[in-house]
């Protein structure tokens, strides 16, 4: 099994912040499945910078590491 990729410093930002870590495994990923819809809701929204929070929200959906 290969080693997940790093987050980018943005994505585990917003993570970070969201995150238990003493939450067990499965409630930490559906954590960064609420943080991503977040982020997605508030690129909806937004008419600057919403390309950099929708790439954040897809890093954080696709990082199960």
């Amino acid at each position: 099994m290969s080693t997940p990729r790093p987050l980018s410093p943005a994505a585990q930002a917003v993570l970070d912040a969201v995150l238990n870590e003493t939450a067990p495994l499965s409630e930490q990923r559906q954590q960064r499945t609420d943080a991503a819809a977040a982020l997605y809701a508030a690129a909806h929204y937004l008419s600057h910078g919403r390309r950099q929070l929708a790439a954040i929200a897809t890093e954080l959906e696709g990082h199960h590491g």
